[in-house]
Order: structure tokens, then sequence, then C-alpha cells
């Protein structure tokens, strides 16, 4: 705090990046007076006599009223010797020109003009999030938000249930993926006469579990949700006491037909190895780079050779296990109010009492953590493969001739300045990395950059694939773009620099497309937040990060972040690659990184040899 005027209850505030702007002070007298004693205690306060202010110690602030009877303020400059002279004029010289205005309505002092073109946050009051109607154990949990600004009585339930079950081994990770599956092949009937009226239904399997979203009117919700979930318990039923072989007895084939059930689990598995195959992302990381970073994933070639021995007694069985000792999370939107909504709840919890299911400590849900990744060493660039120094995981294509590489630079934990400054490398990198690697050297077919959160760190992506040239020289290559980026950073005007600082903050601050994508960002944090016990749940994370994009950044802190996260020549940067060698590639590249472990450090998953038809019609990538 650097100003305050009681008479008008305003306050002038400076931020990190050297922006000065004016406030109003707390409404309440209490507030009022709790603030302004907090602020003439405050040691970096300079309070004058009177109506005059100290700033800075060198310039005073006086509050006039002009002949309109408008209050504005004047300000000089207080004469000293100082070694910061010039300083101080120049900055007196900028909040001159500034002066004059009327209190409270404009910027008084700005370090450009860049915040009176910045996008204007929405009020808090605008600012919905769901409430926490019913989470008093860790079994159940029920978020509501009630939105009104739908055309029609529509309501969207999210549902995930999480079982510390799932990833305690391939077999039970195997079979958390069929239990989905088949539970959405029972429900295929009443799927297409939901779809008839105008309702829609997904039941996916992920890695911790089972998530189940409904959409559609609201009259005809309820009857579909009860459905989906009576459908879980009926699998779930069976394997109480279920003895059913294969061939033999009843059981869980009274709901499945028994080629359906191996027909299913033969498709799973091809998907495993696909999966196990697969390099280039779908969305933010690949599913090796998704491996190599996480702590104990299942390794999809390990769920493929469980799939071969899995029976449907054993789904069944694990179905009950994964019911009784569940916990589920459910998040209401809509047009359904907090009584339609608890309604719903109640339904789910009733089905799910046949379970009589136990309470799930918070300690045992799944939480996943990422590697830890040490130092990448600045290693003499006479060597080809010195632009692959830290963590390597190397593949070869099955089919593919081309190259891909693959780099994650690890930024460090999620906190809300760090996400800011990676976005923003992001949103300045993106044009002149494809324009650069892929339109100018033409390098590839496939360039691309994006960060990355997971899990509680922060990262940042690069790709590359191309049909010329191995992934030791296309490291290079995005190494060189890097360095040269740097001098862009570097150079950039503050103009430039804060074009892209508003580009961004107006893009954080983009309406949802759609009531369904505002859906999406609450659920994201439902399903995000790993400590279910203190619910540290983080709702709307971009109306915090767009306060941070206007008072924090500048152009040498983002430097300073950026010379430090992805500069070759950084002495703290922290990378793991992931590189793809395509089919028929000349010499031994695994031998050729293995003789360099003075900088290079080979990252493998399971080697498995696995021989069988299911596997033999996979097509990508393998290990070396």
């Amino acid at each position: 705090v650097v100003f305050v005027e009681t008479k008008l209850k305003k306050v002038i505030l400076e931020y990190e990046n050297g922006l000065k702007q004016w406030y109003r002070l707390p409404s309440k007298a209490s507030d009022n007076q709790d603030f302004l004693w907090r602020v003439e205690n405050d040691p970096t306060f300079f309070k004058g006599k009177g109506t005059k202010f100290l700033l800075d110690e060198h310039i005073h602030v006086i509050m006039v009223e002009d002949e309109d009877d408008k209050t504005r303020v004047e300000a000089s400059e207080i004469k000293v010797e100082s070694k910061e002279t010039d300083i101080v004029s120049q900055r007196f010289s900028r909040m001159k020109r500034k002066t004059a205005v009327n209190a409270g309505n404009l910027t008084l002092m700005d370090i450009s003009d860049f915040a009176l073109m910045f996008p204007k946050m929405p009020e808090k009051n605008d600012q919905k999030i769901p409430i926490l109607v019913d989470g008093s154990d860790n079994r159940f949990a029920l978020w509501h938000l009630q939105e009104q600004s739908r055309q029609s009585p529509r309501t969207e339930i999210r549902l995930q249930m999480i079982s510390p079950l799932v990833t305690e081994s391939a077999e039970n990770a195997t079979l958390n993926d069929l239990f989905g599956i088949l539970v959405a092949e029972i429900l295929r009937d009443e799927s297409y006469m939901a779809v008839v009226a105008e309702l829609d239904i997904v039941i996916e399997p992920f890695e911790n579990g089972q998530s189940i979203h409904i959409f559609g009117f609201s009259d005809k919700l309820p009857q579909l949700l009860r459905e989906a979930v009576q459908c879980f318990v009926e699998v779930a039923s069976f394997g109480k006491k279920s003895n059913w072989k294969r061939g033999k007895g009843k059981g869980i084939s009274d709901l499945v037909d028994q080629p359906v059930f191996y027909a299913q689990l033969e498709s799973l598995a091809l998907a495993y190895f696909n999966e196990g195959a697969q390099f280039q992302s779908s969305g933010m990381l690949s599913s090796a780079m998704y491996r190599v970073l996480v702590k104990g994933t299942i390794h999809p070639e390990n769920k493929a050779s469980a799939a071969d021995t899995i029976e449907p007694s054993q789904l069944a069985e694990f179905a009950f296990a994964f019911l009784s000792n569940c916990k589920v999370e459910t998040l209401v939107t809509g047009n359904a109010d907090l009584t339609e909504a608890c309604a719903m709840f109640d339904t789910i919890k009733q089905l799910l009492e046949v379970m009589q299911p136990s309470m799930v400590p918070s300690h045992e849900l799944p939480v996943h953590k990422i590697i830890d990744i040490p130092v990448s060493a600045v290693v003499d660039s006479k060597d080809d493969w010195f632009a692959l120094s830290g963590l390597v995981h190397p593949l070869e294509a099955l089919e593919f001739p081309g190259h891909s590489v693959d780099l994650y630079f690890h930024i460090g934990s999620d906190n809300i300045k760090n996400r800011v400054l990676v976005n923003l490398i992001e949103q300045m990198m993106r044009e002149p990395l494809y324009a650069e690697l892929r339109t100018r050297q033409q390098l590839g077919y496939m360039v691309k950059c994006s960060s990355v959160a997971l899990y509680g760190k922060l990262g940042f992506v690069i790709e590359l694939t191309s049909g010329k040239y191995g992934p030791q020289y296309l490291a290079q290559d995005i190494d060189s773009f890097l360095l040269q980026f740097g001098g862009t950073l570097m150079n950039m005007s503050k103009d430039m620099f804060f074009d892209h600082v508003t580009a961004l903050a107006r893009k954080k601050l983009e309406d949802p497309k759609g009531a369904s994508h505002a859906v999406e960002r609450h659920w994201d944090t439902v399903r995000q937040c790993n400590n279910y016990g203190e619910r540290t749940y983080r709702w709307n994370p971009h109306f915090a990060e767009v306060e941070v994009l206007k008072t924090y950044v500048t152009p040498q802190i983002l430097y300073n972040a950026y010379e430090k996260w992805l500069l070759p020549v950084s002495k703290s940067r922290r990378r793991v690659s992931v590189v793809v060698f395509g089919h028929g590639h000349q010499g031994q590249p695994l031998r050729d990184l293995q003789d360099r472990s003075s900088y290079i450090t080979v990252v493998n998953g399971p080697e498995l040899e696995v021989k069988s038809e299911t596997a033999a019609r996979a097509r990508g990538c393998k290990m070396m």
C-alpha cells in the first residue's frame, strides 16, 4: 500500500510488476478501521501530515478540489540528494502524466497502457461454483450447482466411483476396464431408448475406477441414472458367491452372453497392445510419456497378459469387492434444484447399500505421483547424442519408417505463478515453433508444444515427428530453436509482451462453449483433487491466474523462468525424452544410448516377450 485517502475511501496498491492502481476501501466501518490499522502499522507505508502522503519517500501526493468540486490528485517531487535521483525523476514524470484524473475511475500510474486494455474480471458474485451438499464421510459426496441459464429443463450428472483395489495389480486394472465395458454393453438397449428420449449416457472406466455421465431432460434423467447404477450392482451381485465356470452353471451369463464376454475381453487385450505401442499423444501427453512419468503405472502389456487368464467369475468377484470398497462423488448441475439433486443422490446411495459398503479412509484412495526427475547435464555438442541428456525411453516402430521425439521439461510444483508463466511461454512459442521447424526447415509433419499439469506438477512438452532425421538430430534441432527463442524473449518489446499477456488473459476469461463445457471445468476440479480428506478443491482457477497475469508477470520474470526451465545451457533444466526409431532404422541406437551412461539414463518398462495372435495384430511401437 502506497497511498490512502479516507474521505474518498480510496487506496492505491502497488503490485510486484510496478502497476499502481486505485481500489475502494472496505464498505463496512469495522472492516475499514481494521484495514487502516493494518496499513498504518505496515513498515512500508509512509504517512505525512494532513492530506499529504509520501510515495516512495521521494514523491508526495495531495488531494485538491478543482472548480467543478471534483477531487483530483496532484504530485510533486521532494528534492533529495540520492544516487537514485534519475530513477525517481523518471518515476515522477510517468506519474505526472497521469495526474488530474478523477480518483477511483482511472489508473493513476502504470508501466504501460495494457491495464486499460486488460479484460475486466467478473464480479465474485458471478463466479458460480458448486457447493458441497453431502460429504460427511469417506463413502459418498454430492456437489450441486444450479444453472437456470439453459433454455430447456435439462440436467447433467457426473459420477465417479474410486477404489484402491484398481491399482493393486494388473489383473485388477484389467477387470476394472472390463467391468465398465460390459456394463455399457448390457445397457445398450436402454442407451438406444435414451437417445430417442434425448438423453445421453457415457460409462467409462478410468485409472482409479468407473465414471458415469448422463445428460438430458430433468424429468427423464433420474430413471436412466437408476438403470445405470442398478446394472453395476447386478453385475457385482453375482460375485458374492460366484462359482460360475466357463460353459457351466449360471451367473453373470444371465446378463451378458459368453461369446460377448470373451469378444469384449479379446478386444480389450488388443487395445492394450495398441496402447503400449502408441507414441503420438491425443491429449497433453503420449501414453508412453505418461507411463515413464507416473510412479507405479501398470504397463498395458501387463494388463494384456492378465486378460488371457480372466474368467467371468473373476469379474463378478472383483465387481462385488469394488462396489463394497469405493468412494462415490457426484456432481449435479443444470436446472435441477437442490431437492431434486438430493433425491438422485439418495437413489445412488440406496442402490449401493445392497453391497454393504465400508468407509474408505482418505489415505487409502489412489494418489498418483510423478517420478523424481534429475537435472539434465549440459554436454559437449561434438557428440551427436548430446541433445538427449537426461532420462530417455527408447521405442522402435513396428511398421512406420519415420522417427519421433517427445521431450518433457519438468517445471515444478503446480502453483498459480508457475502455471501462468508456463502458459505464457506456450502462448508465445506455439506459432514460432511451427513456423521454424515445420514450415521453414521442413523437419517433419507434426510439430507442437503444450503445457502439462499432472498430479500436482507442471511440465512443458515439445513433440516432433519426421520421416527424414533420427531422434538424436531432431532433439538437436529443438535445442537450437530453444536457444533462438530465448533471444526472442530477451529482445521482445514491452508492447509485444503485454499484447501476449492480454491475449492469454482474454483466452482464460472466454465464456465456456456451452453449458457442458462449464460443467467440465468443475468436474475436472473434482477429479484432479488428490487430497479427498481435506477437500482442497480449487474452483475456477483461471480467475486467479488472470489476476496474476495482471499484477505479477514482467518480461524479466518470464525470461528468468524460461532460462531455468527450457534453455539448453541451463544447469537446472530437467528433461525426460521418449524417442521412436523408425522401422528399418540403421545402427544400434539402444547400445549407443547405453554407452553414454555418463549423461543419458535409459528408462525402460518391463521387457515382455508376448507371443500371441492378438499381439501380432498390434500396430505402433515396441520397447527396444
